[in-house]
């Protein structure tokens, strides 16, 4: 392939005079001035501004391509800088982020410790609140078979102490009726033999009706007991369920 050339118009600055003077220049083409080393830009057929002399462009091209790669110098230090806080500062991220996650890898071995710390709490809990409610169902099974069996008893004595008294007023009756029919057949010395035996038979009388009245406060002072132990033994299983859920509150 054939290197294209540029070329460009050039001569003395006499002759770019000339050359305007018949008005040969063409607007915006460039001349080289050879005897002062400058260019000349045509503005018109007839007139041509001159840029500044090649060796100032080539020396002003020098500083400023010095001054840009002093620039570049100080930017690919910025750069430099950057970079190397940058991989400062990913390192650092890195080293926090595994520090991070040591701690939660360290928090979730806690936790599921922990879980499983209190589910066996729980069951724990749980087995000993069975128990005490096994315990509590046994004891008031027990407690009603005996407040039955005891007011079976009660109810026994009761019957009793009814078919005693009503045998003894009968039996009261019989005698008030003999003695009425003893009066009205004896003489004044019998009478007081007879009043002798009544007053004997009343006393065995009032002596049965002490024991039957002591039988029956003892039997009431019996249930009076056996209801108040019912309550206590009932308060404690109660007193017991509440400290087990109360420390059982605590897991």
């Amino acid at each position: 392939m054939a290197i294209q050339k540029i070329q460009v118009k050039r001569g003395t600055r006499a002759q770019i005079d000339a050359a305007a003077a018949l008005g040969l220049l063409n607007i915006g083409e460039p001349y080289l001035i050879t005897d002062e080393n400058r260019f000349a830009i045509g503005t018109s057929s007839s007139t041509y501004k001159i840029t500044a002399n090649l060796d100032d462009v080539a020396g002003s091209l020098q500083d400023a391509v010095e001054a840009l790669e002093a620039q570049v110098a100080g930017v690919q230090s910025e750069v430099d800088a950057v970079e190397s806080s940058l991989a400062s500062e990913v390192a650092r991220a890195t080293a926090a982020e595994a520090a991070v996650q040591a701690e939660v890898d360290a928090v979730e071995v806690s936790l599921a410790s922990e879980v499983s710390r209190a589910t066996a709490a729980e069951g724990v809990l749980q087995s000993n609140i069975d128990t005490v409610s096994a315990d509590l169902a046994s004891e008031v099974a027990r407690a009603t078979a005996a407040e039955t069996a005891l007011q079976g008893e009660v109810d026994a004595v009761e019957s009793a102490l009814a078919a005693e008294v009503t045998a003894r007023t009968e039996a009261d009756a019989a005698i008030n009726t003999r003695i009425d029919n003893v009066l009205s057949n004896v003489d004044p010395a019998a009478l007081d033999s007879l009043t002798e035996i009544v007053t004997a038979f009343q006393q065995a009388d009032s002596d049965l009706n002490g024991a039957i009245t002591t039988l029956a406060a003892s039997a009431s002072s019996a249930l009076a007991a056996e209801t108040s132990a019912r309550e206590a033994a009932d308060a404690s299983l109660q007193s017991q369920i509440d400290n087990l859920v109360v420390d059982g509150g605590t897991f």
